[in-house]
């Protein structure tokens, strides 16, 4: 049944309630209006203009309700602007607009906005007339709805009677701030045109696929409820009354009574995109609606799914836990679904303790986040919640200590045909061993075992088995199942690997993982990123991070990312925390040496700084190589994959140094001891590179690794304690002096990558006085040059919206806590057209982690940007417009 009183449920608020049409209607209020600043406005419109356009309705409703009479009439200038000057330019507003055509146009409307009289009153007429050939944005009435009243919008809409954005921008505009005097004269107007509509039909023309007035959207805002059912059911059979997506949301919402809202939605049927309509539809449904709005809440990535994910879960109930626990498999919304089940165990505790019990992916999910809730302190509440057999799937508990099941005959053996169980190697077991008369158990416990809920017979297995044998073992079978060309049914023949997979594992499985999605098996390379992550030693998770960085194929190397996220996320530490603590040492000394034995010979590797790897003999004779021999294949490989790893290595290290130094971010004084000095792989790489430590009296002292500790440019010792700041030195954090003294000392030492040397950058004077970097906005580029390159740099591309397109790309500089954001004209994802070009190119900063590329909300001055970020980004885009 659907508990009406959620209408006032303070869980929702009174615009989540605007549409609900049986409480009595709260006027809005609009505020006070800010003082208007004519020159912000204008570059505020001119980076909206260099946004995309599917994303311009979303910028637009970020524009205060509150205006001053100027600022309404500049923006209604601002909105029509194109339009109007491509009408006095060249005397029509129909036709495609050559290149040349738009920066005529774009450079008449800049010239209008800088000068036109924004004190001069504009009436209905004028109005009416510059409305020629524009294109009705329904936002344009929040500044419309602050010139004119009621009766003069009313005759505005006559005038234009094709425009369907005239109910729907008066209806989220301007009716929420109506007096009971102005809401009652629109809504008789409105009442008597959709009765006439409905008794006469249309009687002007309308847009194609319209034939409705525009008063049809106005309807359900205005809570007309008897006609309500009316024309729903006109919608229902097809008739679609010139609605947008939004009007038609109206329409449901609007019905006369929640289950009329519920049914409705439902015959629609009724879908959302947005935080917003989740949560009107919930406040008008509640649990009844729950099950709708998670079927018909759009997977398309807007950039919001965590805040859909938050509406979603508004309710906080079992029956919300269950449909959060569905959503974990899908695709957009399963990380954000999983943080809500965490975050919210109290309803979520028996959904998920029933769920473990079934061999689901689901049950998967639902076993993992008990264990991390165990893990977390929780493990008593499971225990009290959860059957003996669930608590033995969670905490991993075998259902005998013996090992009698490895005897037992399966009673239905399904064949393996691919499978050699006497090709096999012997597991060797405590006190026992395991061979080919005991694979089909131990075949039937691998069936019936996932990556994240182990089977109890193959845990007592593990656990009774000799490391290095079990995984030989396993590398056998999967070796086995690869030669059949990896059936996907048999797909548990990857999954031992996890089960009984060490490094030996992780170095046989990273080369396919790499490899398979350029053989069409992109789903094969997900599921061996979920056996490293299974896995879990340093080597593997190093792996994950090396793939989250460094692979050709863009949806694993983002799936590798999401790994790593979540394993953050799961030790409470940052990514860049999480990475220092996976870095192999690869079994080399503090000083940079391990051993190697090759054919009876026990070699000495030595390091360089570059982490360039050579032989010792034990003669002490330097050699370049080792020895060739016929029958040498195997131990040669080590060797060859120990370079391969120290390559690989050194340039992961290398990247994460420098993006460190971009970023400005920090160590505390035990991280960097423990992660970087006293470590024997990254600490031959940092003692080419010049520190900084942050003082508590905010001053900070520069200084280098040395093999007698840590010196400054006058050699003299440096003392941190454990949680003082450390970074790697930026050129500009140095002065004059500073820069000639540590360039002295560094003479002769290759860095690992330009510190000392780096070019930087400043702004010039009209950039100063700006909020945007202009240098580079007639700039432009092919658009593949332009991602990779901002790619290699460390930009992340914007939001994705409609048509797949992306407009903007951004990098967080964490000491300066900004969002550097370029735009550009537009990006489709998954479409290369090798002939275009990328350019509208704009650069603006934005305050904290968290930003939205809104019009003006949190958009910095260039005076207010930390000179590193700056010199950094326009580093970057030199790199990207250079040759």
């Amino acid at each position: 049944m659907i508990d009406e009183r959620l209408a006032s449920d303070d869980r929702f608020n009174r615009y989540d309630r605007r549409s609900i049409s049986w409480i009595p209607r709260e006027r809005a209020t609009r505020g006070a209006a800010r003082p208007f600043d004519r020159d912000r406005a204008r570059a505020t419109f001119v980076q909206w203009r260099a946004t995309i356009s599917y994303a311009r309705p979303r910028l637009h409703e970020q524009l205060p309700s509150a205006m001053t009479l100027p600022e309404a009439r500049f923006w209604f200038y601002a909105f029509t602007s194109f339009a109007a000057a491509r009408l006095r330019l060249f005397g029509d507003t129909s036709g495609p607009v050559t290149d040349d055509a738009r920066v005529q146009i774009r450079a008449e409307a800049d010239r209008e906005l800088s000068t036109v009289d924004l004190d001069s009153t504009i009436d209905v007429g004028f109005v009416s007339a510059r409305l020629r050939g524009v294109q009705i944005r329904s936002a344009l009435f929040l500044p419309l709805g602050l010139l004119f009243d009621v009766p003069d919008l009313l005759e505005l809409m006559d005038a234009r009677p094709k425009e369907s954005a005239f109910g729907s921008g008066l209806a989220c505009f301007v009716v929420p701030y109506l007096d009971d005097a102005g809401f009652e004269r629109l809504r008789g107007r409105v009442e008597s045109a959709v009765e006439r509509y409905l008794r006469e039909g249309p009687q002007t023309d309308t847009w194609p696929g319209s034939n409705a007035p525009p008063e049809i959207a106005l309807y359900p805002a205005l809570h007309l409820r008897p006609l309500m059912p009316v024309l729903f059911n006109l919608v229902r059979n097809g008739n679609g009354l010139g609605l947008d997506w939004a009007g038609l949301r109206g329409l449901v919402l609007g019905q006369p009574s929640a289950p009329d809202v519920l049914a409705a939605g439902e015959a629609l049927p009724l879908r959302f995109y947005d935080a917003r309509g989740v949560r009107e539809w919930l406040a008008a449904t509640g649990e009844a609606g729950l099950a709708h709005a998670m079927r018909h809440t759009s997977d398309y990535d807007y950039g919001d799914t965590a805040d859909r994910i938050g509406a979603l879960g508004m309710l906080g109930t079992p029956a919300t836990a269950r449909a959060m626990l569905n959503l974990t498999r899908r695709k957009g919304f399963a990380p954000h679904a999983r943080a809500w089940l965490a975050a919210h165990m109290d309803p979520a505790l028996p959904v998920l303790v029933k769920a473990a019990g079934s061999r689901t992916a689901s049950g998967d999910v639902a076993v993992e986040l008990l264990r991390t809730h165990a893990d977390a302190g929780g493990r008593g509440e499971v225990e009290r919640c959860a059957s003996a057999a669930v608590r033995d799937v969670v905490f991993r508990v075998a259902l005998t200590a013996e090992l009698e099941w490895l005897d037992a005959v399966p009673k239905r053996p399904k064949p393996v045909p691919w499978l050699y169980a006497d090709a096999l190697p012997i597991l060797q077991l405590e006190g026992r061993t395991a061979g080919e008369e005991q694979t089909p158990a131990i075949v039937e416990a691998l069936r019936a075992s996932s990556l994240t809920a182990v089977d109890p017979r193959l845990a007592a297995l593990r656990a009774a088995a000799e490391p290095r044998s079990a995984e030989a073992w396993a590398l056998a079978l999967f070796r086995q199942w690869l030669r059949a060309n990896a059936p996907a049914a048999d797909r548990w023949a990857m999954s031992v690997l996890g089960t009984f997979g060490g490094d030996e594992s992780v170095l046989a499985l990273v080369p396919l993982i790499r490899r398979w999605p350029g053989e069409a098996q992109h789903t094969r390379a997900v599921f061996g990123l979920d056996v490293l992550r299974t896995i879990g030693s340093e080597l593997a998770l190093t792996q994950i991070a090396g793939l989250a960085q460094r692979l050709p194929f863009a949806a694993l190397k983002k799936r590798a990312a999401e790994c790593i996220e979540e394993i953050a996320l799961a030790r409470e530490l940052s990514r860049d925390r999480l990475e220092d603590r996976i870095v192999p040492t690869l079994d080399f000394t503090a000083a940079g040496e391990r051993e190697f034995a090759y054919r009876g010979v026990t070699y000495s590797i030595r390091l360089n700084a570059s982490l360039a790897p050579s032989l010792v003999d034990p003669a002490g004779r330097l050699l370049r190589d080792l020895p060739k021999a016929e029958d040498d294949a195997g131990e040669r490989a080590q060797w060859v994959l120990l370079k391969k790893q120290l390559r690989e290595l050194a340039n992961v290290q290398r990247m994460r140094l420098e993006r460190a130094m971009v970023a400005q971010r920090s160590w505390f004084g035990d991280e960097f001891t423990r992660f970087v000095v006293n470590h024997p792989l990254v600490g031959r790489l940092a003692r080419d590179l010049v520190w900084i430590v942050d003082s508590v009296k905010g001053d900070a002292r520069f200084f280098s690794i040395e093999p007698g500790g840590l010196l400054d440019a006058g050699a003299q010792a440096i003392a941190l304690s454990p949680r003082a700041g450390v970074r790697v030195a930026h050129r500009l954090e140095m002065n004059e002096d500073e820069l000639a003294r540590w360039e002295q000392r560094f003479a002769g030492r290759a860095q690992p990558f330009a510190q000392l040397e780096r070019i930087a950058y400043r702004l010039d004077a009209l950039e100063r006085r700006g909020s945007h970097i202009s240098r580079f906005a007639d700039a432009s580029a092919p658009e593949t040059t332009f991602t990779s390159r901002l790619k290699a740099r460390g930009w992340s591309r914007g939001t994705v919206a409609d048509g797949g397109m992306y407009g903007f790309h951004s990098k967080y500089f964490e000491r300066a806590d900004v969002h550097a954001v370029i735009t550009h004209d537009g990006i489709v994802v998954g479409y290369r057209r090798p002939d275009a070009r990328v350019g509208e190119i704009g650069c603006t900063f934005y305050r904290g982690a968290d930003f939205e590329p809104s019009l003006d909300h949190g958009r910095l001055a260039l005076d207010d940007v930390a000179p590193v970020a700056i010199s950094e980004v326009i580093a970057d885009l030199a790199f990207v417009f250079g040759p």
